[in-house]
């Protein structure tokens, strides 16, 4: 397993791990987005990869954002210069993402397969909504190139060859969560306060 973490910055080739016959094998990439960065109501190409050439009407896997601010996930054709994203096949989240300005983490587990690609989408943590649709490639080579939309503004992003759990989204992602010793002592500490009232 391996990892890789840049800041606002092009992602490098090859960073997704290639799974033959023109796909994607399983991956994960955390992406840390300043939502002020986004035009409301446009629809936004956020990150995509492809193997060969991302003109090519099934050339790109993208993730993109919707007008009404539901996350899509799909192949089709990716102007790389604009970000302008037509799709052929895909799949969008039922559930619209909340913007409030600021920063936003978006997760993606991917597991890749020949005709097949499920993505886990997690919005700050959690769950979002599960994706599924053909994501091959019009480009059977090992070296897969990563795109990521450079008019918008971005923090930490990292990414890993392999799907990461449910368990482990939150700290890859850098995101806080309390660790087991700090909320055991919160709920006792809970419990203490509790029966000094108890007695008062």
């Amino acid at each position: 397993m391996t990892f890789g973490s840049l800041s606002q910055s092009a992602l490098p080739g090859g960073f997704i791990p290639y799974g033959g016959n023109f796909y994607a094998s399983n991956y994960t990439i955390s992406l840390w987005l300043d939502t002020s960065s986004l035009t409301e109501g446009t629809q936004t190409t956020l990150f995509g990869y492809y193997g060969t050439n991302a003109g090519q009407s099934y050339g790109t896997n993208a993730l993109y954002l919707t007008t009404d601010a539901k996350l899509g996930m799909g192949d089709g054709n990716l102007d790389t210069s604009t970000g302008s994203f037509s799709q052929n096949r895909g799949d969008v989240s039922e559930t619209p993402v909340v913007l409030e300005g600021g920063l936003l983490n978006v997760t993606l587990a991917v597991t890749g397969a020949d005709q097949s690609q499920s993505v886990e989408v997690y919005v700050n943590g959690s769950l979002l909504d599960t994706l599924s649709y053909n994501g091959n490639m019009n480009g059977n080579r090992t070296d897969i190139q990563g795109w990521i939309n450079p008019n918008l503004t971005w923090g930490e992003i990292q990414w890993t060859d392999t799907k990461l759990s449910a368990e482990q989204i939150a700290g890859f992602a850098g995101l806080q969560v309390p660790e087991p010793a700090s909320a055991s002592l919160g709920i006792l500490g809970l419990a203490v306060l509790m029966m000094r009232r108890r007695r008062s």
